[in-house]
């Protein structure tokens, strides 16, 4: 019996809809992405890059999960994406500067110095087909309102 099967015809549509209207608006301006962000960086590199992003840095300390298996396809497939242990000392005092870059995590933001930051940790309500759409507004929202780690951290009340 079928009949009460879910229908994921319309969320489907809204998430390709969202990735669409994002890689229109963002173009080629590269994405730099860390694992503060999501569980599983390489993962979500990999999806990124099938999207048509232009990710650039992969920010990462530990594999979780099934993870390695992408960071292995991403090191054969595009080995111009730099992979940064992002907890080694040299990592930390390195050039990573891409200011001109979307950043998925604090992190990467921080190191980065990017001018546009989601605010995103952990993976917060990323599951799905509402996962991906929610990425796309995210993104959308750091690249149009130009969200600075600063802004995040002054909201929050944090001092780095």
């Amino acid at each position: 019996d079928t009949s009460h099967r879910y229908d994921f015809t319309k969320d489907i549509k809204l998430a390709q809809d969202a990735i669409q209207s994002t890689l229109d608006l963002v173009g080629d301006t590269p994405i730099v992405i860390d694992g503060s962000a999501v569980k599983k960086p390489f993962e979500l590199a990999g999806a990124m890059l099938g999207y048509g992003f232009n990710v650039q840095m992969i920010f990462a300390n530990e594999f979780v999960d099934d993870d390695k298996k992408y960071h292995d396809e991403i090191k054969k497939d595009h080995a111009s994406i730099r992979v940064v242990n992002n907890v080694h000392p040299e990592n930390l005092v390195a050039d990573h500067k891409i200011p001109e870059s979307i950043a998925i995590g604090f992190e990467a933001a921080h190191l980065c110095e990017s001018q546009c930051v989601l605010n995103l940790f952990n993976d917060e309500k990323m599951y799905g087909y509402h996962g991906i759409a929610r990425l796309m507004h995210l993104i959308q929202e750091a690249y149009t309102k130009k969200i600075k780690l600063q802004d995040i951290l002054d909201d929050y009340g944090l001092v780095v």
